[in-house]
């Protein structure tokens, strides 16, 4: 989950958001320029601080990357270069307070999102963002989103998004089919579900075999009595 957001006028409520956020557990923070943002600058070295902070207090394994305060305008341009990098398109939110008819569907976040994809939700200052930048967002493919029916301070909102997103990607509540046998996490995770878990072994024949998960160097196996 990468959050891109403007921050807030007074400044305490950006680094709450960035310590709850952090405890939660996202992926990427940018911060915006807007047109109506009520501040054009953040040092970002004292929300670095907090994140690593936060980061050990909620026993993370890794801290969320922070980006430079980047314009609107300019961030649009970055996230082409961001799918084009990764040879794939994201997920994309814009978050705002309009009504659905002053152009397209305004979905609900929570309804939208696909579990298990990158996800890029932009939120917007106090005064939020203008028609023209929402505009522009739909026009690179954002979708127009909700989270809900009431209105939300910047830093609720974006905490929301973090945790709705969160919810949905929660991967340990699922239905397991046996039969199925593999599930898809990410492009590095997997989950394997057989009858069977044979412990790594160089004497191992890996061929023509069934029904059987083999162990790996990089290889959790979670049997049925829990070890």
């Amino acid at each position: 989950l990468h959050l891109a957001m403007a921050p807030t006028k007074n400044m305490d409520r950006t680094e709450w958001f960035a310590e709850k956020a952090t405890e939660i557990g996202f992926d990427e923070l940018t911060f915006l320029k807007c047109r109506w943002s009520e501040r054009m600058v953040v040092k970002t070295e004292r929300i670095e601080k907090i994140l690593v902070s936060a980061m050990k207090q909620s026993h993370k394994a890794w801290k969320p990357f922070l980006n430079e305060m980047t314009d609107f305008v300019a961030f649009m341009r970055q996230v082409e270069d961001m799918e084009k990098k990764n040879g794939k398109p994201m997920q994309k939110f814009i978050c705002h307070c309009y009504e659905e008819t002053d152009w397209g569907e305004k979905v609900a976040l929570k309804d939208a999102v696909r579990r298990g994809e990158d996800v890029l939700v932009l939120v917007g200052p106090e005064g939020d963002f203008s028609i023209e930048e929402v505009k522009m967002a739909e026009a690179k493919g954002f979708r127009s989103a909700t989270l809900g029916k009431s209105r939300l301070r910047t830093e609720t909102a974006a905490l929301a998004a973090v945790h709705i997103i969160n919810l949905i990607n929660q991967k340990y509540n699922c239905n397991v089919d046996l039969e199925k046998g593999s599930y898809k996490i990410n492009d590095y995770l997997f989950i394997d579900t057989f009858r069977e878990f044979i412990w790594p072994d160089l004497n191992n024949n890996y061929y023509n075999e069934c029904g059987k998960c083999y162990g790996l160097i990089d290889h959790i196996g979670i049997l049925v009595d829990g070890t």
